[in-house]
């Protein structure tokens, strides 16, 4: 994802669940491929930091980072996907991971309604 996909991403949500301050608001992957624990020049993390800065609590769930590379951004990290869904106001996908797929569709819209689930790199072909 380039910047301006970023910038949208973000007035996208904000729009939809009503600003971040207070809110939840889940990311599924924060690497800068799949696949990878790279984080360099990451789009991802600068969604995460800004997100933090407008006063949301950012729960991620990235199958291949450690919970301290997550933490180190000020993110909750999550051990499992289902864990990151609990009690949010919305949900980004953000890198193509097979575990992301992987998710029962029910789990996912039990926890999130449909309208705030953005599935940024079509990582969710079950919805």
């Amino acid at each position: 994802m380039n910047d301006l996909r970023i910038t949208h991403l973000i007035k996208t949500i904000s729009q939809a669940i009503g600003g971040f301050e207070g809110r939840r608001v889940s990311l599924w992957g924060l690497t800068y491929k799949a696949g990878t624990d790279d984080l360099r020049d990451s789009p991802s993390v600068r969604l995460a930091e800004t997100l933090l800065k407008a006063g949301a609590q950012v729960p991620v769930f990235d199958p291949y980072l450690q919970p301290g590379q997550i933490a180190q951004f000020g993110c909750k990290p999550c051990q499992t996907a289902q864990e990151s869904l609990v009690g949010v106001d919305a949900l980004a996908t953000l890198t193509r991971c097979p575990e992301f797929a992987a998710v029962p569709a029910a789990d996912i819209i039990s926890a999130i309604s449909p309208d705030y689930i953005f599935d940024v790199v079509g990582a969710l072909p079950q919805l």
